[in-house]
């Protein structure tokens, strides 16, 4: 009994002091366009049955809109293109720099995304994807959230960060 007490203690003193801290947090819509600088460095695909796989690092893009760019966001990139049926999966991390609103930092996120391309030409047809913040710096430290994002001309997202006070 002893340590079911103690335990329940604990419980609710975590949940007391963790209380304020998302009470004062604020959800913020997030909306704008972005556009890739570089393509970073890429390792020569490899052929795996009918699908290719790369990887690449150091590529850079920038953003407009409620994420600001402030200098290039950097990311990875791990791909495997289908040459059957012409999909292309991404998935990778990436760091913003910039600011949302007044508040500025950085941002960690990890995405993922498909992207439906002409297996012929390998132009690309679609691609829409998810990223989900994992972490942050300065006026961004803390934040949490989610955001879509749609390529076509131009590559837009949309989404909700939730920002600590």
């Amino acid at each position: 009994m002893r340590n079911s007490i103690s335990l329940s203690v604990v419980v609710t003193a975590i949940m007391a002091a963790a209380a304020p801290a998302a009470a004062g947090a604020a959800t913020v819509p997030i909306a704008g366009t972005f556009a890739a600088d570089s393509q970073g460095t890429c390792a020569e695909p490899t052929l795996q049955g009918s699908v290719y796989r790369w990887n690449c690092i150091g590529a850079t893009e920038r953003y407009a809109g409620d994420l600001t760019s402030t200098a290039d966001a950097v990311f990875t990139v791990d791909g495997a293109f289908n040459a059957v049926s012409g999909a292309t999966h991404l998935t990778g991390t990436e760091r913003f720099v910039g600011c949302v609103g007044p508040r500025c930092g950085t941002l960690d996120w990890r995405y993922h995304t498909s992207i439906k391309g002409n297996p012929e030409t390998l132009e690309p047809i679609s691609a829409n994807g998810r990223a989900r913040i994992t972490g942050g710096t300065g006026d961004l430290a803390g934040a949490k959230g989610t955001f879509a994002f749609t390529c076509t001309d131009p590559c837009t997202y949309e989404g909700r960060l939730v920002l600590r006070p």
